[in-house]
């Protein structure tokens, strides 16, 4: 199963995508800046944030794609 990570998931074009993707059974991964509880596979990411806060992200998971 692909893993895809999704920057901007909570917007319009990245949950239709992320909807999508899960459709055709792909393994999709969230990061947005809005709050999410309950969603082990989603990440918050501060908007005032540095550089190494993304860095982090690619560090804990290895993704097949990134889609920002």
């Amino acid at each position: 199963m692909k893993k895809v990570l999704i920057i901007g998931s909570k917007g319009f074009i990245g949950s239709a995508l992320t909807r999508y993707l899960r459709s055709v059974n792909y393994e999709v991964f969230e990061a947005d800046i809005v709050q999410e509880y309950g969603n082990p596979s989603y990440l918050q990411i501060d908007p005032n944030g540095s550089d190494y806060e993304f860095e982090q992200v690619f560090k804990i998971k290895t993704y097949d794609a990134c889609i920002n």
